[in-house]
């Protein structure tokens, strides 16, 4: 007697948001029921992408390596996005070059940070895109 294989849960979350893209979204005729299925289909494939890789501690890791420019002082205690955010505002409200060097470590990082995760929310940005616009046009 073999045990049953159970499916991974990536497999899981694909198949129920091709069923709402596919079978659910076609049969649904109001505007909200389908503003909602494809929502729901889009934070899957997010969810889906969390899965395959942890961005946030990969983001984690890119700060503290960055941090390591930044001095001390300027940020604060906490977690590398704490103290990246508490050295971000400590350049703001101060002039001068230290200031400046803030800004050059974190922003490049940060940016970057904030485009790969922009891409990999691309699914559910167009999904809640389309439902704010109330057609099914992107």
């Amino acid at each position: 007697m073999t045990l049953p294989v159970l499916p991974e849960v990536e497999t899981i979350l694909a198949n129920s948001a091709q069923v709402l893209r596919d079978v659910v979204l076609p049969d649904l005729t109001d505007e909200w029921p389908r503003n909602c299925a494809r929502v729901i289909a889009g934070a899957l494939d997010y969810a889906i992408g969390l899965l395959k890789e942890d961005r946030a501690a990969e983001y984690r890791a890119e700060l503290e390596v960055a941090l390591r420019g930044v001095a001390g002082e300027v940020q604060g205690e906490g977690s590398p996005f704490e103290r990246a955010s508490a050295a971000l505002v400590w350049s703001r409200e101060h002039d001068g070059p230290e200031a400046d060097a803030v800004r050059a470590v974190l922003h490049p990082v940060l940016a970057a940070q904030m485009d790969r995760e922009a891409a990999a929310s691309e699914p559910l940005l167009t999904a809640l895109h389309v439902a704010m616009r109330g057609t099914d046009q992107k």
